[in-house]
Formats: C-alpha cells, structure tokens, sequence
C-alpha cells in the first residue's frame, strides 16, 4: 500500500510503523500502540471539535520515522519527528487535514492531488483550529496558503 509513498518521497517501505486503530478496531484508544501526543490532539478534538474527531478516528494513525504528514486509503500518516516539533493544537489540525483528504478519497474513489483538494482540507483544518483554540498566528498562515505547497516540496 505504501509503494507509491516510498517511491515518491524516498523512504523504506518496509519501516516498521506505530499503527493507531480507527473506531472500528477492538482496540482502546489508549492501547499501549498509541503515542501519547496523538492521545492529546484526539482528546482535543473530541471536547471542541466532535464532528472533526468522529470524522479522524475512521482513518487508522501511524507514525512513522520519515517527515511530514499524508494520507492513503484511510490512513493518516504522522513523523515521529514532527510529534514532538508540532504544538498540540498545531498536530490536532494536521490530523484533521489530512483525513479531510481521505474523506474526499472515499467519496471520489481516486486521489485528485488538486489545488481545489488542497484548499478544502485547509479550510477543514482551519474551522477545527478555531474550534480548539489555536493560536491565531496559526490560522492566518493557513489562510495565506495557496494550495500549493505539495508541490513545492
């Protein structure tokens, strides 16, 4: 499944990754897999931003060793590096963004990579910051975004 994320950002697709179950696992959202960071932002989410958190955990979480953040087939992919680099609420957002991604993924049955695509996971990310309380230095750096920073990578 990850073929495509190796080739494109050069890392091993056979890294060992931390996998954070979505609501349809057995597993607790506290199982001893789960970084507690991805905890926090999740808490966050849930007591601010309901809809935003029910709309996340149906995408599993996994942290892996490369940076950045990313999406694939419901999967919200996270750095171990940018858990510790992103403020709480900052993380919370990310998380957001890219399930919005995976969200429209479901509903298009492909991977647009499109500006328009970008945009409307930047506006979900900022309507779930400005529920939580981000710092709005945040959310005006999102609002200058446009749409394609991905391609600048």
């Amino acid at each position: 499944m990850f073929a495509w994320l190796a080739e494109t950002w050069g890392f091993d697709s056979e890294l060992q990754c931390e996998t954070i179950p979505n609501l349809e696992s057995k597993s607790k959202s506290n199982d001893s897999n789960t970084h507690p960071r991805i905890n926090e932002a999740l808490d966050l989410l849930k007591k601010y931003s309901p809809q935003d958190y029910a709309d996340v955990r149906q995408s599993k979480i996994e942290i892996r060793p490369q940076t950045g953040a990313y999406y694939w087939e419901n999967v919200i992919g996270i750095s171990l590096i940018d858990l510790d680099r992103y403020d709480l609420e900052w993380l919370a957002g990310v998380l957001v963004h890219e399930e919005h991604h995976n969200k429209l993924f479901r509903e298009l049955g492909s991977k647009t990579n499109s500006q328009v695509e970008e945009l409307a996971c930047i506006d979900r990310q900022i309507s779930a910051l400005k529920k939580i309380g981000a710092p709005w230095s945040d959310i005006r750096s999102l609002e200058k975004e446009d749409g394609l920073h991905y391609l600048r990578v």
